[in-house]
């Protein structure tokens, strides 16, 4: 009898084990995939996450840190608030530093840095990743691009290759590395958020093409190095755009793509300077009101406002043409067409195509070297208010203008031009919207000269019933545009 319960009992045994293992693998067989992903997903997360710090540690022993020294012969915040007492001789000279980074470019020291970072300092130091310190001489600078380029004695540097910027994506994972208030070797990692940012005026008359990004940019980044998910280097870090006195990051950095950077810092390293082309012209973008107003298809292309003793003046370029097409490239704004000059080799022979009168011309133009001899011509002017002349009705309305003497012309730099000087602007008039000032130079209405009081009043009666006029000004700041009047 006891056996034949233990029998039964391993009988039993082996069937309850059975239904187990049915259990089991019926339950795999439902949900298998379930398992699998979330395996899956976290393996795929840790491997990007050993990817980043891989690419991190391989880059990191590129990237220096930059002290700089400059000795003033006075204080710098000397006038800003009066004290009884001295902590110092007034004639004891005073040293600044700033602190900026750089990206090794070549195994023998050559490093990549910002002009701001190392402007007119009297000692660079350089602190590579290994902590040794090397003294560092100034091989050029590009104040154009905010470029420079430094050299320490050193051998088998470690290189951060160089990737292609114009590939660069917007969305594209990278990462910025530099030594944010003197935290050396720190990290920060975002996306590409825009390309092609200029006219933000961070270089002064330069060219902007800046890579905008998220990725953290603090003081002190200056210099450092942007790479992509490669490892390669794609920018040189610049500056941040913050919202109001903080000089903190808001998430709006701008990096110098690494293919302008490459190229100035060739230049540099060859000549010692940077030789670009110049045309010899002030031009404008051309927006929808002057393609309204010449008739033109497309709101592409360079507008002409002025031009100046040199090649496009020879080539026959006008004031008023619309430049389309330079050396064989279709223009589709104002910085566009700069900065394809710019590259344009000094001395060459090109084919410029402009629209004057609604036809197309084709000019041959030899570039010139653009040097600060020749942007002196374009310098700012002093202004000056005048008697007064208004206008009361139409697109027009709401400005005041005098005739231009040979004085005022002398005192305001318009020596050799033509037009009526802005004396009286109304607010809120379409002359105010539009950014005309007192001391303004009006020179032509509607594609007509205006050379005295009487032919500005003549036109102003002849177009004051349209709902716009367009104008050719050459405003006091040293810039020359058409502006386009809408009736209010």
């Amino acid at each position: 009898m006891a056996r034949k319960y233990a029998e039964w009992g391993i009988i039993h045994g082996v069937r309850m084990l059975c239904v187990i293992a049915s259990v089991i693998t019926l339950m795999y067989l439902i949900a298998p995939n379930t398992f699998a992903e979330d395996d899956e997903d976290l393996i795929y997360l840790d491997r990007i996450n050993r990817a980043f710090v891989k690419l991190v540690n391989r880059s990191l022993p590129s990237i220096v840190q930059i002290d700089t020294k400059k000795t003033l012969s006075k204080d710098p915040h000397e006038g800003l608030w009066n004290l009884p007492f001295r902590f110092r001789e007034p004639e004891m000279p005073w040293e600044t530093a700033a602190l900026g980074s750089g990206v090794i470019v070549s195994k023998d020291g050559y490093i990549l840095t910002n002009n701001h970072v190392i402007e007119e300092a009297d000692k660079i130091i350089v602190t590579l990743a290994d902590k040794r310190q090397f003294d560092a001489e100034l091989i050029g600078t590009d104040k154009y691009t905010e470029i420079a380029v430094i050299k320490i004695e050193a051998k088998d540097l470690p290189v951060l290759s160089m990737g292609d910027s114009d590939k660069l994506q917007v969305g594209e994972w990278v990462i910025a590395i530099g030594s944010p208030f003197r935290l050396a070797q720190t990290v920060t990692r975002g996306t590409v958020s825009a390309k092609g940012r200029s006219q933000l005026h961070i270089v002064d008359r330069g060219y902007e093409d800046f890579i905008q990004t998220d990725a953290a940019i603090n003081p002190g980044n200056s210099g450092g190095a942007l790479i992509n998910i490669r490892g390669e280097l794609v920018g040189i870090n610049t500056a941040i755009l913050t919202g109001g006195f903080s000089r903190a990051n808001a998430g709006v950095g701008f990096a110098i793509p690494i293919n302008m950077a490459r190229v100035i810092m060739e230049s540099l390293i060859r000549d010692g300077r940077v030789i670009r082309g110049w045309l010899g012209v002030g031009i404008e973008s051309v927006t929808d009101d002057i393609a309204q107003e010449l008739d033109l298809e497309l709101s592409q292309g360079a507008h002409v406002t002025e031009v100046y003793p040199g090649p496009a003046e020879e080539a026959g370029i006008q004031h008023n043409d619309v430049i389309i097409r330079f050396n064989g490239k279709q223009i589709e704004d104002q910085e566009h067409l700069r900065k394809i000059v710019a590259a344009t080799q000094v001395g060459s022979t090109v084919d410029v195509q402009i629209i004057r009168n609604g036809k197309k011309l084709t000019l041959p133009l030899k570039v010139a070297e653009r040097t600060e001899a020749v942007l002196a011509q374009t310098g700012p002017r002093h202004s000056r208010m005048g008697e007064r002349f208004s206008i009361d009705e139409g697109p027009l309305a709401g400005i005041g203008v005098q005739a231009l003497t040979p004085e005022l012309a002398d005192e305001l730099g318009y020596t050799g031009l033509e037009g009526v000087v802005v004396t009286q602007i109304k607010p809120g008039s379409p002359a105010a919207d539009a950014g005309i000032q007192g001391g303004d130079l009006i020179q032509e209405i509607e594609r007509k000269d205006v050379k005295s009081v009487a032919d500005f009043r003549g036109l102003a009666s002849k177009f004051s019933k349209q709902d716009r006029v367009m104008l050719y000004v050459n405003f006091h700041t040293g810039t020359d545009s058409y502006v386009i009047l809408k009736r209010k």
